[in-house]
């Protein structure tokens, strides 16, 4: 499908409309992030992750994005859009390897999470806090990609979290006039 040439966001007025559904002054989006986050999750969260399908495609679309001819012009988003990789061109090999095997490892942890969601089964695999923990000597490398890799996560989960919840509960539009006199209120102070 094509992207509508009049959308200018990432997301459409039908997927607003669905983000506000699924996450406006709903705890779920607080269950969400602690799933990214790999938080032990109460009986009571694990109920709330329990998504529609529909839903479940759009939390998708925001962790873990892909290139898509749905998508309007510069809105295309994927992992390489990392700050791990901004600068990899300017990088030696060994450092930008390092640092792809960073974003490799970012994305098949939020794959695993976003999995999790999907399957309700809500234990395995990747354990986001393992990221930080020292190794040993000989290990310096595999340590430098993980806690790479945690930075790059942690940065990442907040900024979707944060997204859904703009985007659930966008800030009200002032008119012309009112904008005016929040202005003359400000100038004030």
């Amino acid at each position: 499908m094509l992207a509508d040439p009049k959308q200018i966001m990432r997301y459409s007025e039908a997927e607003k409309a669905l983000i506000k559904k699924a996450f406006k002054d709903n705890p779920a989006l607080y269950a969400l992030r602690n799933l990214f986050w790999d938080l032990e999750l109460s009986e009571s969260e694990q109920k709330l992750l329990n998504f529609e399908a529909d839903t479940l495609k759009l939390i998708k679309k925001v962790f873990i994005p892909e290139i898509s001819g749905e998508i309007p012009l510069n809105q295309q988003v994927d992992f390489t859009a990392d700050p791990l990789l901004e600068n990899l061109h300017q990088m030696n090999p060994a450092l930008a390897v390092i640092m792809l095997d960073a974003n490799d490892l970012m994305a098949e942890y939020l794959n695993q999470q976003f999995l999790k969601l999907v399957n309700e089964k809500f234990e395995g695999g990747i354990i986001l806090k393992d990221l930080k923990k020292k190794m040993g000597i000989d290990q310096d490398e595999i340590r430098h990609i993980n806690m790479l890799a945690y930075k790059s996560i942690k940065g990442y989960i907040d900024t979707r979290v944060y997204e859904l919840k703009y985007l659930s509960d966008p800030p009200v539009e002032l008119t012309p006039e009112q904008q005016k006199e929040k202005n003359k209120k400000n100038s004030t102070q």
